[in-house]
């Protein structure tokens, strides 16, 4: 539900969006793409593999590569970072429209 919540507030905004079940879901379609993702949104818990794991293989690939990570837990927000010189954000559940919008917009400009 949250993923359909945000695939609409950000289409909204005119942003192409592109959705996953899981980590390996969001892994598959990265890698079959052309790689043509300015930013990846992930929540830190999800099944099959979570958000720093997925987070950390996007980079292998592409190092540069903005992360948002969302998590209903400050625990989980803190644990996995932030590393020093990468492009990302951690945004607590729950979370306004414009919340998100702003998150996405700073990593976008700052890339």
């Amino acid at each position: 539900m949250v993923r359909s919540v945000i695939e609409r507030l950000l289409a909204d905004e005119g942003y192409e969006v592109r959705t996953a079940r899981h980590g390996d879901d969001a892994l598959r379609l990265a890698l079959r793409g052309s790689g043509a993702f300015d930013l990846v949104v992930t929540d830190v818990r999800m099944p099959v593999m979570d958000g720093w794991e997925l987070g950390r293989r996007l980079r292998e690939r592409w190092p540069r590569l903005p992360v948002l990570y969302i998590s209903g837990y400050d625990v989980e927000l803190t644990r996995g970072g932030p590393r020093s010189g990468q492009p990302e954000a951690f945004l607590r559940k729950p979370f306004d429209a414009d919340e998100l919008v702003r998150h996405v917009a700073s990593l976008l400009q700052n890339c």
